[in-house]
């Protein structure tokens, strides 16, 4: 497991070796020249699987000995053979991939080394780059197939192992599986060599699951939440890595979190605690307990609020001072002042919902960090501080709202936003770049809506660890590359951890669009005027459109306390004006001012799924953009699909090609609806689907008995090999020259009859386990379906007024 890279002085787990070496030959029939039928191994089936003279037959071994020497097989075709099949050479064998370890007790034994793998895998990489193009993609292509024979066996074993005992180890599965995924990166990094993509990173993490490993990890207290998200971005190799950091471990139950959604950080206002920073401070029998100091009653922080101004907290004060009676200054920000804005996570215990207050330990904690951050990380500035618990008055509600009204400005205006997280600042700052980031990632911090805003808001972005605060665009510009080509340059030295932490850059580019990059300057006093935001908000916002797209990605798995905030804080990152939305007092009157202040979109919200706003003119609007269900839908920008135009009447769309629906006396509602299009003849099943996502019974929504016209809208082509969702509408007149008024009744998904999804075939001989491919017409023991619909089809130039 050394071709990992390993956080800090961990060891990584040791993996035995089991004995054995493969030969030469073709990688895919190695277990059968061996004796071993694959396709009863791989479903755990060890007694049935040992051939002998190329019969199948009973070998009269104790069960625990066939399940070792097919253990042995396996490690020897998946490692060793894998291994060979790519990189071809005389020097794999098993004395170059062993090492022998000694015990205590003065025993000793084999296990399994990569040490020498990755500078291998850099020499395959160059060669395999000079092979003409043609046979370099063939090549490579069979490389694939190979890994993908490699992780299909591997999970049907897994599977199998639900209910039989496995016979392959976790470890050594763990192994297998993390070599498979290892071998992929490269792969595709050079099918990639070429193109200069940054976002094409992604395609580099191969996303499969080793259940074993994450079950572990729950086990153990691990929130499944941030397994999801490290899946995600870093596959196997990254839970792998996660098990040996210790990231993402905290105090906090995370019992309730789901893979979506991490519920440990949600805030019970009613029983909020507002930690103290020294242990000291907690009371007890001859302990003291440091004063809560309330900004509020000492401090004019209301009236520079009422005057348009930004509070700050003058942290200049001896924090030892601060720590027992001192009282810190608050100053309005002027134009030219420099401040530090904090970006933190309620939940760690630094918020206060009854008062704009703090302990005093904190204020001491804060004033002494904030001073030495700003000292090692050079900042110009005098120890400037604004902070929401003591900065946004919780009263009068006038005041309250006129600072929320000024948060963008707030966080936009800071010299460097703060980022405080729980766990982050009880450990100190790893030594290595990927570790660093690897564990930003994992962070709490990373999963709140706020942050998100703060963040994306940001000029400069700063992370406070136990002993030092470090800058985001530092670290990222210590693995800066703008495609995978640059890990493999000739000459380059090979840097497991570069290639580890490439796959988290694009996460933080994504959060954090940095001011810095594409020559953009700040301006020395870029607020002089009161024209200075929008003069430069320009450079972070862009289009509209093109920036709700932007945003959506970086949205997933994000969450908030209240849900109200959802249309805020996504406003604000959107550059819209938020005074409307913040004047509705319930979340669907906010989500649909916020609706209004949208302007272009794309299309593709048309077809995202989860719940939709159920008043006015934007029923076809998600209501929640943090859904899980919503967020698995794919948007995607304007120039891949049609744009759309939010009006106060609805939502104006052309681009869209559809079909209309006619009913005939066939039709049941309970039955559901099977049209056929009348150009091609091709008949198409369909489903409604729930907010949730799942397929409901029947089609309820359609009337055959109205007089209503019904529409169906496509983004996408409709195919014999999958669903598809659409749009379903009910179509009113003309309400100009142009448009044709419609109201969204449902999202639906359709399917080709005949396709790949239809049912399966009886009685017939076809491949995937029975599934048809291509038209059951062609068939003749087909199964005769009718429709009870006919559909004509509807040209993408006709527009919509869709409410």
């Amino acid at each position: 497991m050394d071709f990992v890279p390993a956080p800090g002085k961990t060891e990584h787990t040791l993996i035995p070796y089991l004995g054995g070496r493969c030969d030469d030959r073709h990688f895919i029939t190695y277990p059968s020249r061996v004796g071993w039928n694959v396709d009863r191994l791989r479903f755990g089936d060890v007694v049935g699987a040992r051939l002998d003279a190329d019969e199948e037959s009973a070998v009269n071994l104790p069960l625990d000995d066939l399940r070792k020497q097919a253990a042995s097989v396996v490690q020897t075709w998946l490692f060793f053979g894998l291994i060979n099949e790519f990189l071809n050479g005389p020097e794999i064998t098993p004395s170059r991939f062993t090492r022998t370890i000694q015990h205590s007790d003065g025993t000793s034994k084999k296990v399994l080394t990569t040490e020498l793998l990755p500078e291998m895998v850099m020499r395959w990489c160059f060669s395999t780059h000079k092979l003409p193009s043609a046979a370099k993609e063939k090549y490579l292509q069979s490389r694939l197939e190979i890994i993908n024979c490699s992780s299909s066996f591997l999970v049907d074993t897994l599977e199998a192992a639900r209910t039989s005992i496995p016979f392959i180890p976790h470890e050594q599965r763990l192994c297998l599986h993390a070599l498979a995924a290892y071998l992929n990166q490269w792969t595709t990094a050079v099918k990639l060599w070429a193109i200069e993509d940054p976002n094409l990173s992604s395609t580099l993490v191969y996303h499969t699951k080793n259940f074993p490993l994450i079950k572990q990890l729950l086990l153990e207290g691990r929130c499944p939440n941030i397994l999801e998200r490290v899946t995600r971005r870093l596959g196997v190799l990254g839970v792998y890595y996660l098990s040996l950091s210790g990231a993402g471990t905290d105090n906090k139950s995370h019992a309730g979190c789901s893979p979506q959604a991490c519920a440990a950080n949600m805030v019970d206002e009613e029983n909020y605690t507002t930690v103290h920073w020294e242990p000291t401070c907690v009371a007890g029998p001859g302990l003291p307990k440091c004063d809560i100091f309330d900004i509020q009653i000492e401090t004019n922080v209301i009236k520079i609020i009422d005057k348009g101004r930004i509070p700050l907290v003058d942290f200049s004060i001896d924090p030892d001072a601060l720590a027992i009676s001192g009282k810190p200054i608050v100053v309005p920000a002027d134009a030219i002042t420099r401040y530090a804005a904090v970006s933190h996570v309620w939940a760690d215990g630094l918020g206060n919902p009854t008062c704009n207050a703090l302990p005093r330990c904190q204020l001491s904690r804060l004033a002494s960090q904030l001073q030495a951050t700003i000292s090692s990380l050079g900042y110009d500035m005098q120890p400037f501080l604004w902070i929401d618990t003591l900065c946004v008055p919780l009263r009068p509600e006038a005041s309250r709202k006129a600072a929320i009204l000024t948060m963008k400005e707030t966080y936009m205006r800071a010299e460097f936003v703060w980022a405080f997280d729980g766990t982050l600042i009880q450990h100190r700052m790893p030594t290595s770049t990927e570790e660093t980031l690897f564990r930003i990632f994992s962070s709490s911090w990373m999963t709140r809506l706020w942050t998100f805003q703060e963040a994306w808001l940001a000029w400069s972005l700063v992370f406070q660890f136990a002993d030092r605060a470090v800058e985001l665009d530092k670290l990222l510009k210590q693995v800066e590359m703008t495609s995978p080509a640059d890990l493999l340059q000739p000459g380059a030295s090979f840097d497991a951890a570069r290639f580890f932490a490439y796959n988290l850059r694009p996460v933080f580019r994504k959060l954090w669009p940095s001011k810095r990059q594409g020559g953009w300057e700040r301006p020395p006093n870029p607020w002089v005027s009161q024209h200075g935001i929008a003069d430069n908000e320009s450079f972070l916002y862009g289009d509209s459109h093109e920036l709700f797209v932007k945003v959506w990605e970086p949205l997933r798995w994000r969450s908030t306390s209240h849900a109200k905030d959802i249309p805020l804080c996504i406003a604000n990152v959107l550059g819209n004006d938020v005074k409307e939305i913040l004047d509705e007092s319930t979340f669907s009157g906010r989500m649909r001012a916020f609706w209004k202040t949208q302007d272009v979109i794309t299309s593709d919200i048309l077809f995202s799924r989860g719940p939709k706003v159920s008043q006015g003119p934007f029923r076809w609007a998600p209501l929640d953009l943090l859904h899980p269900v919503t967020q698995k839908s794919s948007i995607r920008p304007v120039y891949a699909t049609a744009a759309a135009h939010i009006t106060a009447a609805g939502l104006v769309v052309q681009g869209l090609p559809g079909f209309w629906l006619r009913l005939d006396q066939r039709f049941r509602e309970k039955e559901g609806m099977i049209f056929q299009d009348r150009k091609t003849q091709i008949m198409y099943h369909t489903s409604l689907l729930d907010e949730s996502g799942k397929h409901l019974e029947g089609c309820s929504v359609l009337n055959s008995s109205s007089t209503v016209r019904y529409a169906l809208l496509l983004r996408d082509d409709l195919t014999p090999s999958s669903w598809t969702d659409v749009v379903l509408l009910s179509v009113g007149e003309e309400c100009d020259a142009a448009s044709l008024s419609a109201s969204f009744l449902s999202l639906v998904r359709v399917r080709q009859v005949g396709g790949a999804w239809d049912t399966k075939l009886q009685g017939t001989d076809t491949p995937f386990g029975g599934w048809a491919f291509g038209s059951l017409a062609t068939r003749s023991n087909a199964p005769r379906v009718e429709h009870n619909t006919v559909a004509e089809p509807i040209g993408s130039q006709q527009q919509w007024l869709i409410t």
